[in-house]
């Protein structure tokens, strides 16, 4: 099944050229795997060259990734956000680094390196456009303008454990130090929170404004017993489509909000079917405009 960016961003009326490394049969979450191709980074570079050909490399506000599962595709997007940034300078590059959930990694184990190590002086070359000897390499997380990990991912990237809200702000706030301004971390709870870890989950948004101030939402929903697939994608598209309207750091726990209530609807209605694809089209009205019944709590800054 395709990823479920697309449908969401295209409801909102927001092109979409690149996606995910399709050639996948079925959504890598499920038990028994899947079926199909690792697309590499020639094919990727061969489209993105088929692109530019056609002067379509222009006026581009985003990129968004999401399930990479090879090196050489994950080092190919790295120059399509370069090429992507000559040709339309101030995109903003969302990545939401797919690496894994529960413990259990979907890519192989050379990937987290990639995401996760890159020095300052080498992502500033990048970001400013230097020629580089080998660009692509190891680029990830410093070029990230909005990183949307799960839990489990932001514990590879930061190298840390996440077992309470403290740590996962200051998980946020190790990120934002590497490059991205706006990160989401997704699917967590904790012991100690005043309610069972079952029965809730916590997404955290922070955003580091432009004089190194760093604010922190949460936002606590209902857990929804029953696993689905594709809730990742579906999350990191909403975030993008709302932060595209409401851009601002005073506007982003009002993002938090939409995103979870329009998760708590979708997933609800999926329930309702019986399905565990997510039920998109049967959930419109709540990608348009969902009803916000959970509001977010900001954080005391230290």
């Amino acid at each position: 099944m395709p990823s479920p960016r697309k449908p969401v961003l295209q409801t909102w009326c927001t092109l979409v050229a690149l996606g995910d490394q399709e050639g996948r049969g079925n959504h890598t979450g499920y038990p028994a795997g899947w079926k199909g191709e690792v697309l590499q980074g020639n094919q990727l570079n061969d489209l993105v060259d088929g692109l530019e050909a056609n002067h379509l490399l222009q006026g581009y506000s985003y990129i968004l990734t999401g399930y990479i599962g090879s090196a050489s595709f994950l080092n190919a997007v790295m120059k399509t956000v370069q090429r992507l940034r000559e040709a339309s300078p101030g995109v903003s590059f969302l990545c939401d680094p797919v690496m894994g959930d529960h413990g259990k990694l979907y890519v192989p184990k050379e990937l987290v390196q990639i995401y996760r190590e890159q020095s300052s002086d080498e992502a500033e070359s990048f970001r400013s456009g230097a020629s580089r000897a080998h660009p692509g390499a190891a680029e990830v997380v410093p070029l990230a303008s909005v990183l949307t990990p799960n839990r489990f991912e932001a514990e590879l990237l930061t190298d840390r454990p996440i077992a309470s809200k403290g740590d996962a702000a200051e998980a946020c706030r190790e990120l934002h130090e590497r490059g991205p301004h706006t990160v989401l971390i997704t699917s967590m709870s904790f012991e100690g929170d005043g309610a069972t870890p079952s029965s809730y989950l916590l997404m955290m948004a922070s955003r580091k404004e432009a004089g190194g101030a760093v604010r922190q939402w949460t936002l606590q929903v209902p857990r929804i017993d029953k696993n689905f697939t594709g809730t990742g994608d579906l999350t990191a598209a909403l975030f993008l489509a709302w932060m595209h309207r409401k851009p601002s750091v005073e506007e982003l726990p009002e993002v938090l909000e939409k995103v979870g209530a329009t998760l708590q609807t979708v997933l609800g209605e999926t329930t309702r079917l019986g399905r565990s694809e997510i039920a998109l089209i049967q959930s419109q009205d709540a990608l348009r405009a969902p009803t916000v019944e959970y509001h977010a709590q900001e954080l005391s800054p230290e």
